[in-house]
């Protein structure tokens, strides 16, 4: 049976929300829903996530078009605050957005996008950035090569590829003058960062006014960071956040999880085998995680 994923698009004028997630089925059935998110990013106001299908979904606000998602089918996507980007299965970044719709070809294997900035890793290793540039944002080493990056508001932190920290842009709260020790994950906020060590600890570094330095103890597997916020999923599948709470962001629900995400005053996570759950700000429905 095929099914047609499609994105019915609302009418309402001046309506800042993303597109409502349907099924169309040619073989009659109306299933409930989309099918279970593999991937999740969250943004500043949004969130996109990749389905079982291979295709990108958003949720939230939608006031720069940043949940304009395309067509096709993709390995990963990122949500940041003014664009988002996606990564597609030819290993093409294809990025949309507040006046932005642009696709860059090569032989990419991750992406990341800021709050005006998308960075890339492509196949040997080399990152490219595009957007802007103002604090060097989008000013990438030349000569380190990575395994994995990530884009904060206006700064950038990655794992090379022997395992040391590398960032970029600006750093006037020390968010890109990372520690020394061998990391498998990056993560890159407003004013922090936060990274996973090969030993499942965390560290964190950069503005610590809400605690957002404050990791907590023990083994992870996975990290991210939002504005002024971090959750974690810990070794037994639980989550863990900290940092600002104002809205919410690091109330972190019970179950077991996969990943998760942190955005501008919310996060998500996904557990490998459900619907994402997100908490925190919803004032955009962006926490109407499909």
């Amino acid at each position: 049976m095929t099914r047609l994923h499609t994105i019915a698009l609302l009418a309402a004028a001046g309506l800042t929300g993303c597109p409502e997630p349907v099924w169309v089925d040619s073989g009659g059935e109306l299933p409930l829903g989309i099918t279970d998110l593999v991937q999740i990013s969250a943004g500043e106001y949004h969130s996109c996530g990749i389905d079982t299908n291979q295709a990108v979904v958003c949720w939230g606000s939608d006031a720069n078009d940043q949940c304009q998602s395309p067509d096709g089918a993709y390995a990963m996507v990122s949500a940041g605050a003014l664009r988002s980007a996606a990564l597609d299965t030819l290993g093409n970044v294809r990025g949309w957005g507040k006046r932005y719709n642009r696709t860059y070809e090569g032989d990419f294997v991750q992406v990341a996008a800021g709050y005006h900035h998308i960075c890339a890793i492509n196949g040997e290793g080399g990152v490219r950035c595009w957007g802007s540039d103002n604090d060097d944002q989008s000013s990438p080493p030349a000569d380190i090569t990575f395994t994995q990056v990530a884009a904060g508001y206006r700064h950038n932190c990655g794992v090379t590829t022997d395992g040391s920290l590398d960032c970029w842009g600006n750093d006037r709260e020390g968010q890109a003058s990372p520690p020394d020790g061998s990391y498998t994950m990056a993560t890159a906020g407003k004013m922090h960062s936060c990274a996973l060590a090969t030993d499942g600890s965390i560290a964190c570094w950069g503005n610590d006014d809400y605690g957002q330095l404050q990791a907590p103890s023990g083994s992870f597997t996975h990290v991210a960071s939002g504005h002024w916020h971090s959750c974690a999923v810990d070794a037994g599948g639980a989550l863990q956040c900290w940092g600002a709470n104002d809205n919410g962001e690091t109330d972190a629900p019970s179950g077991s999880y996969t990943q998760v995400a942190a955005g501008g005053y919310h996060s998500c996570a996904i557990s490998g085998d459900g619907p994402a759950t997100c908490w925190g700000m919803g004032d955009y429905g962006q926490l109407d995680a499909p």
